[in-house]
């Protein structure tokens, strides 16, 4: 029998840090049912604001320069790479069609949601800080 997808997110964010101004840990999130998941939804069940400004972007965008090694890379931050590419694998495989919420100014509250398998809305949340 398969993990529940928040197990294996859980699982996959452990000890990766989102780097920005500040390393950021990532947490997992889930919400229950519902057949439409927008900004407005992901306002209220984060508790931020109304009218918090909202950017969505695709997966591949937030992704694309977190799962590639660079020729400067050490070990560290080839392994972070390495955990990166395996949290891309796992939001594809457990989560259909997930997005990527920027949510913020400064503190961005970044979101990565999608649909489970089972009809509730679930994925990883970290912040960046952008000065």
């Amino acid at each position: 029998m398969s993990q529940p997808v928040e197990t294996v997110l859980r699982e996959a964010v452990k000890d990766l840090l989102y780097m920005s101004e500040s390393d950021e840990p990532f947490e997992v999130v889930l919400w229950k049912g519902g057949t439409v998941f927008d900004s407005q939804k992901l306002l209220e069940h984060s508790g931020h604001a109304a009218n918090s400004p909202v950017e969505i972007i695709a997966l591949s965008d937030f992704f694309k320069d977190l799962t590639k090694e660079k020729d400067w890379h050490g070990e560290e931050e080839k392994a972070d790479v390495r955990k990166f590419q395996k949290l891309l694998q796992l939001v594809n495989e457990n989560l259909s069609n997930p997005l990527v919420f920027r949510v913020g100014k400064t503190e961005v509250d970044i979101y990565i949601v999608g649909k489970t398998k089972n009809g509730d809305w679930a994925g990883v949340k970290t912040k960046a800080i952008e000065t």
